[in-house]
């Protein structure tokens, strides 16, 4: 128990004094997706998930450009787009509190089907945000799939593709400084 704790101290003193002194902050996010989805080539969806939640981590390359890795759970299982996500973006200021984003987001899809064969989707994202404090702040991303296919249903010889057309999502963001 001892050595557990020590080694706890350790990792705080290493981030608080290295990692923090490097530029880099950590954070959460809760983000709620909105989806245009194709079920079959034909049923047109518009899917209004739960929120899903984000560990960030913030890299400044300067006072108003930075690197996010953002990693987490994306929730959306009613139309099997349920996943693990991993996500890296380029931000830089414009103004004195918004910013432009853009990067590349892999969703790595676990469809909750067992039958259905799972792929894995690659997205570019590009959006808008403000930041509220050095705490908060909110972004809007629109997210693109290079490729659209996520699930396949092997019973089906043709046409019973689940596709994603875009996605629009919102997110909020709190750092621990």
């Amino acid at each position: 128990m001892k050595k557990a704790l020590f080694l706890l101290l350790v990792l705080a003193i290493a981030y608080h004094g290295i990692l923090k002194a490097q530029g880099f902050t950590f954070g959460l996010k809760n983000q709620t997706s909105f989806y245009s989805t194709e079920k079959f080539n034909a049923q047109k969806n518009k899917i209004f998930p739960l929120s899903s939640i984000y560990f960030v981590t913030n890299y400044a390359l300067s006072s108003n450009q930075s690197l996010l890795l953002v990693a987490g759970y994306n929730n959306a299982g009613a139309f099997q787009l349920t996943g693990i996500e991993a996500e890296l973006n380029y931000s830089n200021g414009i103004g004195k509190n918004f910013y432009l984003n853009g990067g590349i987001n892999f969703h790595l899809n676990l469809p909750s089907n067992p039958v259905f064969v799972s792929r894995t989707i690659l997205f570019t994202d590009l959006g808008l945000g403000y930041k509220l404090n050095k705490n908060f702040s909110f972004d809007l991303l629109y997210y693109f799939p290079l490729n659209k296919t996520y699930v396949k249903d092997p019973k089906c010889d043709s046409g019973c593709d689940y596709t994603v057309n875009y996605s629009l999502r919102f997110g909020i963001t709190g750092y621990i400084n």
